[in-house]
């Protein structure tokens, strides 16, 4: 999955304290090799229509800046999540958690069923032109492959088990997977309790 977005993207509107440690693999002058796409300079979100045809074409994809919602009733999204053992892989770009069938939200009476979850650091979303330590994605997809992707802002705060449990089994090596025996990981628990959202 590229980076550029032009799937529905839910926002939850409560920021969730989270206490986090940087992975060593997302701390700033990782050595790496060099991806297609960065979040600055020449790579970055300014130029990525250039190397992404699509990531030219979109109005509302990622990354976003929130900056003067309409207030309005929005329909309840109903989360039905279910723990999942954890499968951790270090793609590169990202931490992403493979997540196992049985897990799905409802809206406007559609059902997607969660497929992953990652994270970014920075946050790619910002409210009012600010951005959060880091971001969680939950991908979603309906029967017809449609993509429904809630985000999740984080900042530092009070431990989440959720992104412990993804913590302290992370791949170090580029492209590798891991799945540590009889550990489960709830994603849930990245969910903060109020369910507002932007859309």
């Amino acid at each position: 999955m590229n980076l550029c977005r032009s799937k529905t993207l839910l926002l939850l509107a409560v920021v969730t304290n989270l206490a986090f440690a940087k992975p060593a693999s997302a701390q700033q002058g990782a050595a790496g090799p060099a991806h297609e796409w960065g979040y600055s300079g020449d790579r970055g979100p300014a130029n990525w229509g250039e190397t992404f045809e699509s990531c030219g074409l979109g109005k509302q994809q990622s990354p976003i800046d929130i900056e003067s919602p309409d207030k309005t009733k929005l329909t309840k999204i109903t989360f039905s999540y279910q723990p999942s053992p954890l499968h951790v892989i270090n793609n590169g770009h990202t931490v992403q958690v493979n997540y196992a069938p049985g897990s799905a939200i409802e809206l406007d009476g559609k059902t997607y069923e969660l497929q992953q979850f990652h994270f970014h650091h920075m946050s790619e979303t910002a409210i009012g032109g600010k951005r959060q330590p880091m971001e969680a994605h939950l991908v979603h997809k309906d029967k017809d492959g449609n993509l429904l992707v809630v985000a999740v802002l984080l900042k530092k705060g009070h431990a989440n088990s959720a992104v412990n449990t993804v913590w302290k089994d992370l791949p170090v090596e580029e492209g590798s997977a891991y799945s540590p025996p009889a550990t489960t990981v709830e994603a849930f628990k990245l969910i903060p309790s109020k369910h507002d959202y932007y859309t």
